[in-house]
């Protein structure tokens, strides 16, 4: 139950869950990445999990091995996920946020879904839910992961999402669930559209389908804003990924277009 902001993970200020979002991201694993850099993999998922600070060199092997301005990592996973290379960049990009609208009553279509989507008999995995305030607000990034098995999961969620800009629900294809629950996640989709939302697909692969060359993750940034015939295959694209046992975590974000 999420009765207040000290039962949220604050994700601003947080660069250990930043650099675990960018490694996510990139369809890479703990070890890999540890391997790669050569630290030990307890040091890398420490810092990740912020039970260390990680390190300047850490932080400038990060920065260089995703293409992210230093600098950058002080800054959300949302505003990560639009990647500036310059401070000029990063300054607009906050700018930018400011004037985002919240999503008021539109938070109903998450909640919505969120409910339909933990009811379903073969979830495995409870969605990650992180959102964004805005800077006269706060300007922090939250995460919240309930446990399965939970009564109430995301009870008293709402009301932190009314004031938010943006909101992102990252799904884990645990067991190929997302195989079963496709039909919910897509009406999501659907409705968010239909109510003027505007939204960013994405997903990332299993580490068995990584090392297959033929197989290249896909996503679109800004649905609402593309033709109707590049949205049509946009989502047909995102089905097909539900579905594939090659999936590892699909997202969704939406915010007021």
């Amino acid at each position: 139950m999420v009765r207040g902001r000290k039962e949220l993970q604050v994700v601003e200020g947080n660069p250990g869950y930043q650099l675990r979002q960018l490694r996510a991201v990139a369809g890479i694993s703990v070890t890999g990445l540890a391997k790669e850099f050569g630290y030990a993999k307890a040091s890398i998922s420490d810092v990740e999990r912020g039970v260390r600070p990680p390190s300047i060199e850490l932080l400038g092997k990060y920065a260089e091995r995703f293409n992210v301005p230093l600098e950058q990592l002080g800054l959300s996973y949302a505003q990560m996920r639009h990647r500036p290379r310059s401070i000029k960049g990063i300054n607009e990009l906050v700018n930018q946020g400011s004037e985002s609208q919240p999503l008021g009553e539109s938070v109903t279509l998450v909640t919505q879904f969120l409910h339909d989507f933990t009811k379903h008999p073969d979830t495995q995995e409870m969605p990650e839910v992180i959102f964004t305030e805005p800077a006269g607000k706060s300007g922090q990034t939250f995460s919240y992961t309930p446990t399965v098995g939970e009564e109430k999961p995301y009870e008293g969620l709402e009301e932190f999402l009314k004031t938010a800009t943006e909101a992102q629900v990252i799904l884990f294809s645990e067991g190929n669930q997302l195989a079963a629950e496709t039909e919910i996640v897509m009406k999501f989709i659907g409705e968010s559209l239909k109510q003027g939302m505007d939204l960013d697909l994405s997903y990332t692969l299993t580490a068995e389908a990584r090392r297959d060359k033929r197989i290249v993750p896909s996503g679109v940034t800004h649905l609402s804003q593309i033709t109707p015939a590049r949205r049509q295959m946009e989502l047909q694209a995102f089905q097909k990924a539900l579905i594939s046992p090659n999936t590892f975590q699909a997202r969704v974000s939406l915010r007021r277009a």
